[in-house]
């Protein structure tokens, strides 16, 4: 079904502008990456912090 999804993606690209990309795989590999990117920017840098300091305090406290 992903794959599907992707593939319609791909055929409903506009053909006349600046940001089509006619090659199928440079298409997915372009698509996967502004799916992580998305992904990350969506991510709690909150989270993300607490989470390293956790482990920080867990590797540097003193047995």
């Amino acid at each position: 079904m992903k794959h599907f999804f992707l593939v319609c993606q791909f055929l409903k690209q506009p053909l006349l502008a600046s940001t089509t990309v006619l090659n199928p795989i440079k298409f997915f590999h372009n698509y996967y990456i502004r799916q992580k990117l998305e992904k990350c920017w969506k991510y709690d840098s909150v989270k993300l912090l607490e989470r390293c300091w956790h482990l920080n305090t867990r590797l540097t406290k003193p047995d």
